[in-house]
């Protein structure tokens, strides 16, 4: 199978990188991830999560189902889903 046009070979790219570590180093405010939304207001777009963001909700996810140490769920939400990674995932990491 011939490469596509302008595609950039994996291999090549991956042997391209530095082997020095990545900082540590995570600001609140910085991106923590990127969510796909399902366009029902307009073109489908990726929204930028702050790590703030993501522990805001997940504290008060525990909060609000009073969750502890000693607690276990089960996700029904898929992990791409804002709802399935951060509010029921990292909730429980949050507490446990």
């Amino acid at each position: 199978m011939a490469p596509t046009e302008g595609a950039l070979d994996f291999d090549q790219a991956v042997a391209a990188q530095s082997d020095a570590p990545l900082p540590a180093r995570a600001a609140m405010d910085d991106v923590a991830a990127l969510f796909h939304t399902g366009g029902t207001t307009g073109s489908p777009k990726l929204a930028q999560h702050q790590h703030r963001n993501q522990l805001y909700a997940a504290a008060g996810a525990a909060c609000m189902y009073g969750a502890s140490e000693r607690d276990g769920i089960v996700n029904g939400f898929p992990l791409f889903d804002v709802a399935g990674s951060f509010v029921y995932g990292l909730s429980m990491c949050l507490v446990g």
